[in-house]
């Protein structure tokens, strides 16, 4: 076989109180609502702690992803690939994207979707609670039971990665219908920076995105923090 590539009374009554509405912000690309999150995190279930991933064999080349406040160099093997615009809402485009490259025996590439969105600074939670609600479990446990989750820090900005297994339906939420993925996987990541959170959100096949998870870690650490 071909060797894998490398790899959120009468007292006068008193007016009621004018608030300002708040707008819903924007939301990452493939992802549901923020309605379709759950109100309030889960009590009876969370993601264990994601055991150490061995990074020593990740080589990087010498071109650099370049974002609001962070940088990094992008590891060997990652296919750079055009994010494409969403016309509807610019805004919510890509900010960069990647191809990883599957094996011969493995059924597609993953991929890396780089996002930014400075609105939804202060939902991390909300956030990992949308992307559990993406997946079902074949023996119908939480799938917060089966993720885990890991912590990085760059000085002062904080890194949160899931891993996140199961049947997923890409771009819409669960309860809408349609056909399902089954053991798919991703590892999404928010690095939540001052000036707004970047998202790094890489989803394909299990066997693939195992394959490639310490080449994800080893970028998540290197990420280098801007002023």
């Amino acid at each position: 076989a071909t060797p894998a590539p490398r790899a959120p009374g009468s007292t006068p009554s008193k007016a009621p109180a004018q608030t300002t509405p708040t707008s819903t912000p924007a939301l990452p690309p493939d992802h549901p609502p923020i309605s379709s999150a759950p109100t309030t995190p889960s009590t009876t279930a969370a993601p264990e702690q994601m055991e150490e991933v061995d990074t020593s064999d990740v080589t990087f080349t010498d071109t650099q992803l370049t974002l609001t406040g962070i940088s990094a160099p992008i590891p060997a093997g990652w296919i750079s690939e055009s994010p494409g615009m969403n016309s509807q809402a610019p805004g919510m485009s890509r900010k960069a994207q990647f191809r990883l490259p599957k094996a011969d025996n493995e059924a597609e590439d993953a991929v890396v979707a780089v996002t930014h969105f400075p609105g939804m600074k202060g939902m991390n939670d909300a956030n990992i609670q949308r992307w559990f609600a993406m997946f079902t479990q074949p023996d119908g446990r939480p799938t917060a039971e089966r993720a885990t989750k890991a912590s990085y820090q760059l000085g002062q900005v904080t890194v949160t990665l899931v891993d996140i297994t199961g049947s997923m339906q890409r771009g819409q939420r669960i309860a809408s219908g349609g056909a399902m993925m089954d053991d798919h996987r991703i590892l999404a990541a928010i690095v939540d920076h001052p000036k707004g959170p970047h998202f790094i959100k890489v989803s394909g096949p299990t066997e693939v995105i195992e394959r490639w998870k310490p080449s994800v870690v080893a970028a998540l650490k290197r990420f280098k923090v801007n002023p």
